[in-house]
């Protein structure tokens, strides 16, 4: 099944520690706190985050709450905004 081998599964996001700070983790967290329920525990090497109660359909939060992720990790880096 595709979303499996994207790291979801039906209510679970993982993303794994080496492509994602916890940081920017965090603060989407923080960002999406208002559009969904989301608990983050740390299973190594990823985070698995738990996502209940989603305004929107719940893959496709799952799948915006990932990049939205990605794009803060980036920008932690500083890499292309710089």
């Amino acid at each position: 099944m595709r979303s499996q081998k994207c790291g979801m599964m039906k209510n679970k996001l993982q993303l794994h520690m080496e492509l994602y700070s916890e940081k920017a983790v965090r603060n989407t967290m923080e960002a999406f706190g208002n559009i969904a329920g989301i608990v983050c525990q740390k299973k190594t090497p990823y985070y698995e985050l738990t996502f209940e109660k989603c305004w929107a359909d719940e893959q496709r939060t799952m799948r915006e709450f990932g990049n939205f992720a990605l794009a803060e990790t980036i920008r932690d880096k500083g890499e292309i905004y710089d």
